[in-house]
């Protein structure tokens, strides 16, 4: 039986006939002249699927540049004087296709040494031949093997660039022009600065091809497309020119109609991807509208299927265009362009588009408008959570409380899903609507699970649980009025439901309830955990899976806010079912809510958690080095003979060699793996914190695989890596104090520390994703602040961090919209609106850094670093800059005005006159931080601002003739006394301690107590006549505050003194002055005048 038999009988549809073949080809397969034997039938069969198949397995065999190597030199010089007349001589394009990907393998083996000038002189011939079937076959090659051996293109960079400029606009064929395209999406990563401008002019006639293709065959227009994901991956800057037309293209896409929907999704992932990146260009060629108008139309155009709030938010910033396209439902990725556009835009602009559509939209009368309004409302939430806290709340309130009333069911869940939106991101305003909103949760969920119709809806008991869990969880100790109702429905569920979605929206739930009411929930405890039992034995039924990770999910948040003494009992059980759990089934969200567990369960246990941690541990780095739910999907075709890969392994005898992948459509991984691998680090980290000096066997080995997830492609996973490595940091340094800190343990501390935030340094200068930056600034925050005084942090480490803060707020980053338009000249800052409140969360993230790195070094050290930081806070307080952006700069350098200690004398001209000028700032925020840091100026400059003491208290006085907010005048009073403390003599203390009296208690910012009470405590013990004369007013102020949290322990033994040495000196009196005290006021007094002050 000859090959070309062989590879006809893989053809007939009968199984037994296809094994057999199958068998038979891979002994031939091994032969040694399978080659030339391949080439025969490629030239000689009249089958042109037998054909394709010699193609697909010629190429098997000299895919890998060892196989191409052992070759005789004869054959391969036939292979390749044959290879390329075979190609021009075919005519069926499936053959083509698998000839072209054969050349683009050698040609990859071949060009680096030039050892096949007859292959660039095809190139050249075809590309420029006169005759149209030659220039698209040309062309067409050139695709393929730019797709393959782009790299060994790298030489040939320019002429192909002039190339395409001619093929682009090729008149008599758009296959050519197509073919130009995908060429260009293959090289795209070449281009680099010297070929930018060549690149950059061909987009217009990109665009224009793509525009013809969509007339034609919209799958290579969709295809053509993706050299813009290609682009937007690498080389943004070559589209900022042409943002306009590019989205104004997409939009058109977007709502024609006769336009696919993969089409549609395309475009509008592209208009997503720039919105991302290119936020100004977005910004100053007024495409904000356009786009809002857009999107809102095809929201409103769309079936009444409520969508899928993971799929609406699967787009991410940070994800890839295909990540973030996986829906196929315009209407979903409109909303993520919507929600992408609030997490970018400027907010105030971008809710006045919004509103201009929800409004006349829910007071319309169709449905489907009313639907894409509550879900546009709910998809802005998150990005604009500020904003529309501060401005809009109620009245948005009442129109989410008209949606959830609708009688179509759809409206409802759209709305249900606007009202969880609200409950999860604006906190804390909205949980003081408690008392109207908790009545109509419960009276919708009661309507749901009334109604056999609507509790059968998957969607809308979703949607009401999230909103009743998303609300309870952020409510406190303000949930207990509501608990006993909510416990006994959840309960019931537990007892009587049936269906399995609905116990799992309960259990979960459940969590929200218990991580409100914490304590409170004892009383509830054990009949969970009775239920529990019943879902957590272990069982081969995968439909109980759902139900078992969310009771473990629930069971970890019990495990946090029970109380460790009342879940300590059940722990060592529960470890040991997380661990029989994970042995016995294989699943990636169980495995994920087991770690989450284990995590909870060390904040409990602490120490006594050592004996579990070697299983815990190994499971969870064999999480992290799994490749499990990754999938790389192929070409149908080549897909067929994949069982040959094995023996071209071993063929090449070299597993590691790279080969080309073009026929390797795409690779996806699950979620669920994606998940397993974010919480697994949280949960590695946690249990290195929490069980301190028991994790150092585990350090090393956790650490490195922690440390490669910072580099993951998903961005949770990496921001899941970013916390776990300051927790591994913090937990070696939770040992420093104990008697196991050895010299081991400092050097393990001292290397992770040298690791971690160099890898911090990184993901500032080069990460993609605000999120990711964002979580490493807190991290990075988080560190200084416990590490305070310790000797790991040297020069090197501090001026590296000093350098990615400065270049954070300098908006240098790879993850801030840094590139200017050629037009256009980089702003000092951002302007009065134009920035989002994720761009001004990022700041404050990194300005947060400099006062804590001040404090960890010391104002000496710090005070070379704050003359780089200086000059970007003082630019952020011109007046053309956003409010926020002045109330960030204020309160930055109040905190390093403190860090910096005795060295802030060197700044005090540059400080003053901008703390002064402040006083009178419209924001309450500004005010308070400008006079808090005016006090602190004042401590620390001594001698140097004395001439300036009647001026600030001038100022200080005039300012609170007038102040309204609480926490301004409590820092009136702190920076008073501190003028008091640094010297007394220069204060008028008869006029001005009256006022100060008057003032107290404080009534916000409880961290002033220390300074006003230590101020006037001195007072006290020096015997001052101005205070002695204010005294009753003194002790009042103390009755208030003695018995609270509000002073630390210190202030309070200053306080009893105080009062049991008044009591003493004139018993009398005393006892008059207090009796006309509240009496709370009093009583906390006299339990203190006749105790020993040790006794307190």
């Amino acid at each position: 039986m000859d090959l070309e038999e062989v590879l006809g009988q893989l053809l007939i549809p009968d199984n037994n006939v296809i094994q057999q073949a199958t068998e038979r080809l891979q002994q031939i397969y091994r032969e040694p002249q399978v080659v030339l034997a391949l080439g025969d039938v490629l030239q000689n069969s009249t089958n042109p699927q037998i054909r394709q198949f010699a193609a697909i397995l010629l190429r098997k065999k000299v895919i890998k540049q060892n196989q191409w190597r052992i070759l005789d030199v004869t054959l391969k010089q036939g292979i390749k004087n044959n290879i390329l007349n075979m190609l021009i001589r075919e005519n069926e394009k499936i053959v083509q296709k698998s000839l072209a990907q054969v050349i683009a393998s050698i040609a990859k083996h071949e060009l680096p040494s030039k050892e096949w000038p007859e292959f660039m002189s095809f190139l050249q011939q075809y590309t420029a031949s006169d005759n149209l079937h030659q220039r698209e076959g040309g062309m067409y090659v050139l695709s393929v093997v730019s797709s393959v051996a782009g790299q060994q293109l790298t030489q040939h960079i320019q002429s192909l660039l002039n190339l395409f400029t001619q093929t682009i606009s090729d008149q008599d064929s758009l296959q050519v022009q197509f073919y130009t395209i995908k060429t260009m999406s293959h090289l795209v990563y070449m281009i680099g600065s010297d070929n930018q401008k060549k690149f950059q002019v061909l987009i217009p006639k990109v665009l224009k091809t793509i525009d013809k293709l969509i007339q034609v065959d919209q799958t290579q227009a969709c295809e053509a497309l993706e050299v813009f994901d290609e682009l937007v991956e690498s080389e943004v800057t070559v589209l900022v020119p042409y943002v306009k037309p590019m989205v104004l293209f997409c939009l058109e896409l977007s709502s024609k109609e006769g336009i696919t929907n993969e089409l549609k999704v395309k475009g509008m992932s592209l208009i997503m991807a720039l919105t991302r990146l290119k936020k100004k260009a977005i910004l100053k060629q007024n495409l904000m509208k356009p786009i809002v108008d857009t999107m809102f139309k095809v929201m409103c155009q769309y079936s009444m299927e409520d969508p899928d709030e993971e799929e609406m938010t699967e787009g991410d910033e940070g994800e890839g265009l295909m990540e973030a396209s996986s829906s196929s439902r315009p209407d979903d990725i409109a909303a993520q362009v919507i929600d992408t556009m609030a997490l970018h835009m400027p907010p105030v602009k971008f809710m006045k588009l919004i509103r201009g559509h929800i409004e006349p939209a829910l007071s319309g009368s169709y449905p489907l408008h009313r639907k894409a309004a509550y879900i546009t409302l709910a998809v802005c939430t998150e990005g604009c959570s500020d904003h529309i806290r501060h401005k809009y709340l109620e009245s948005l309130l009442d129109l989410v409380f008209s949606g959830i009333s609708e009688s179509e069911q759809f409206i409802s869940n759209a709305a249900m899903y606007a009202l969880g939106q609200f409950a999860e991101h604006l906190q804390p305003d909205i949980s003081k609507f408690a008392p109207k909103i908790i009545p109509r949760l419960f009276e919708y969920l009661t309507k749901v699970i009334s109604n056999p119709e609507i509790k059968t809806s998957t969607r809308a008991l979703t949607k009401t649980y999230y909103a009743v869990e998303t609300f309870c969880e952020n409510l406190g100790t303000d949930i207990l009025p509501y608990l006993p109702g909510l416990m006994e429905h959840l309960l019931s569920v537990l007892s009587t439901e049936t269906s399995r979605q609905h116990k799992g929206l309960a259990i979960s739930c459940l969590g929200a309830a218990a991580s409100a009411a914490r304590g409170e929930m004892l009383p509830y405890f054990e009949q969970v955990i009775n239920h529990f039992k019943v879902f957590l034995e272990i069982s081969d039924n995968e439909e109980m899976l759902s139900i078992q990770t969310q009771a473990l999910d629930t069971l970890g948040v019990f495990a946090r806010t029970i109380g460790a003494d009342n879940f300590v009992p059940i722990a060592g059980q529960s470890l040991q079912l997380g661990l029989n759990l994970i042995e016995l089934q294989k699943d990636p969200d169980l495995r994920r809510c087991v770690y989450g567990l284990f995590a909870a369960i060390s904040s409990v246990l602490k120490s006594h958690m050592v004996p579990y941690l070697q299983k815990i541990v190994g499971h969870m780095i064999e999480s992290l080095q799994s490749s499990e739910g990754i999938t790389t999907h192929y070409e149908k075709e080549s897909e067929m003979f994949n069982f040959f890969d094995e023996d071209l392994t071993e063929e090449s005898g070299d597993e590691t060699e790279d080969c080309d992948d073009s026929d390797v459509q795409g690779v996806s991984i699950e979620n669920a793996y994606l998940e397993e691998k974010e919480d697994t680090c949280c949960a590695l980290g946690e249990l290195a914190l929490n069980t301190g000096a028991g994790f150092l066997p585990f350090v090393e080995q956790s650490f490195q695989e922690v440390f490669k997830m910072a580099s993951y492609p998903a961005v949770n996973v990496r921001k899941g890596a970013v916390t776990a490595l300051s927790q591994m940091c913090l937990g070696l340094h939770s040992i420093k104090d104990g008697d196991l800190y050895t010299a081991d343990v400092q050097n393990a501390y001292v290397k992770t520390v040298n690791a971690t935030i160099p890898k911090y340094g990184d993901i500032i200068q080069k990460e993609e994703d605000r999120h990711v930056v964002i979580t490493t600034l807190e991290c990075l925050t988080d560190i200084l602040a416990k590490i305070k005084g310790s000797i790991v942090l040297n020069q090197d480490l501090s001026s590296l961090i000093a350098k990615g803060v400065n270049d954070v707020l300098m908006k240098k980053t790879h993850c801030q919209d840094n590139q200017t338009d050629d037009d256009e000249t980089e702003d000092e800052g951002e302007g009065e609106g134009e920035a989002s409140e994720y761009d001004l969360l990022l700041l404050e993230t990194a300005a947060d850094v400099i006062p804590a790195l001040g404090q960890v070094i010391g104002g000496q050290l710090f005070k070379s670093y704050f003359t780089q930081f200086l000059p970007q806070l003082l630019k952020r307080l011109k007046m053309n800059t956003s409010q926020s952006d002045r109330s960030l700069a204020v309160g930055t350098l109040a905190e390093c005005v403190e860090a910096l200690g005795e060295f802030v004398q060197p700044f005090l001209s540059q400080l003053y006159p901008v703390l002064r000028q402040n006083f009178e700032a419209e924001d309450s925020e500004m005010r308070s931080n400008s006079v808090f840091a005016m006090g602190i100026l004042v401590s620390n400059s001594k001698h140097l601002l004395y001439s300036k003491y009647s001026d600030i208290l001038k100022m200080l006085f005039d300012l609170l003739s007038h102040e309204t907010d609480r926490r301004v005048v409590d820092n009136i009073c702190g920076a008073i006394c501190r003028l008091i403390w640094t010297n007394s003599d220069l204060v008028p203390l008869p006029e001005v301690l009256p006022v100060v009296l008057q003032c107290l208690p404080l009534g916000e910012d409880f961290e002033e107590n220390r300074t006003v009470f230590s101020c006037l405590g001195q007072l006290s013990r020096f015997k001052n006549e101005s205070l002695m004369e204010n005294m009753p007013q003194f002790l009042k102020a103390i009755g208030h505050v003695i018995n609270t949290d509000q002073i630390t322990p210190e202030i309070k033994v200053t306080l009893v003194d105080i009062v049991k040495q008044s009591h003493l000196e004139n018993a009398a009196n005393f006892m008059k002055v207090i009796s006309s005290f509240p009496p709370d006021v009093r009583e906390a007094i006299l339990q203190y005048t006749s105790m020993d002050r040790l006794a307190t």
